[in-house]
């Protein structure tokens, strides 16, 4: 009896083996085809695409004095972020993008917002921008109150702060 147990053909055996099998083929399945979404948080080398400017910005991109809850800002739209895996010369080429943006094609709803920007590299949209991120960074006093609970806050506060000192040297070079 107990070399039966040992053996494939006892009905304890036959399922150990059967798990098993059935775990090397999930784990080939994963390991042959890489999860399509967790690749592109990974970082594939796929450039992220840039909205297309000739068509209308959607009604959703807009400001809180706007609309009572906008879904997205223009800058979030057009690719500014301070995520983790943004660094400063990428936060600089989103802005960058955004200031020299052509044309900000406005929808009904979000006319008044997207006029706020002015035209494209102006002093207007840069104040603009400025403006924004400063609101922005205000907004989160309760995060520099309290550091030690909010810590994993600080480093894109931080992001938006440089943002903020480099967008105003572009401002004082150009208005000089």
């Amino acid at each position: 009896m107990f070399s039966e147990c040992a053996n494939t053909n006892c009905s304890v055996g036959r399922s150990v083996s059967l798990n098993r099998e059935l775990k090397r083929k999930h784990e080939s399945r994963t390991r042959d085809v890489p999860n399509q979404r967790n690749s592109r948080r990974r970082g594939s080398g796929r450039k992220k695409r840039r909205p297309d400017l000739s068509k209308p910005i959607p009604n959703d991109v807009n400001g809180a004095d706007f609309v009572s809850d906008p879904k997205k800002s223009l800058l979030s739209f057009l690719g500014y972020s301070r995520a983790a895996n943004q660094s400063d010369s990428m936060r600089q080429d989103s802005l960058n993008f955004i200031i020299n943006a052509d044309p900000l094609i406005p929808s009904d709803k979000n006319k008044g917002y997207l006029l706020l920007f002015g035209p494209q590299n102006s002093v207007k949209r840069i104040r603009r921008i400025i403006h924004i991120l400063e609101k922005q960074v205000g907004a989160q006093f309760w995060v520099r109150k309290n550091p030690v609970k909010h810590a994993k806050k600080i480093p894109a506060l931080e992001k938006a702060e440089r943002d903020i000192v480099w967008l105003k040297q572009i401002l004082k070079d150009k208005i000089q």
